[in-house]
């Protein structure tokens, strides 16, 4: 399954992109870091400013607005999600976060990730059915 993904909200009329970042991954600016958790992130791109680009595919992804992690996004049921509050634009619908969860929920199960809330605010992350 694709790590890049492009959604359309069409209460709001906005583009996104997302992109998983997974273990080894590199992301930054100029993919200068590497993520080196267990857990993926996912990044939120607004797709309306070409303003970055995948290194490794070449795909425009848009510019950078928030990353979080896959269980963040994954916890609770549903409802839309707003990546910056003070720029209204930034604000994704439910039905449109529906869609990306569905799609991340896919990602996870072909990738063997799970997670759990433990009771104490926190989540835990397995891969392959072992907590990391």
């Amino acid at each position: 399954m694709n790590k890049i993904a492009k959604f359309y909200d069409n209460e709001r009329g906005q583009p996104w992109t997302i992109r998983i970042i997974d273990k080894g991954d590199h992301y930054g600016r100029e993919d200068c870091l590497t993520h080196d958790k267990e857990e993926p992130t996912v990044e939120f791109y607004d797709a309306d400013h070409p303003h970055t680009i995948d290194g490794p595919s070449g795909t425009i992804l848009g510019q950078f607005v928030s990353r979080y992690y896959i269980s963040t996004l994954m916890d609770g049921t549903g409802g839309g999600l707003n990546l910056m509050g003070y720029e209204p634009k930034w604000t994704i619908n439910s039905l449109c976060m529906d869609n990306v969860r569905a799609y991340l929920d896919a990602f996870a199960k072909e990738n063997k990730y799970t997670w759990e809330e433990d009771g104490l605010f926190t989540t835990n992350f397995y891969r392959d059915g072992e907590l990391v």
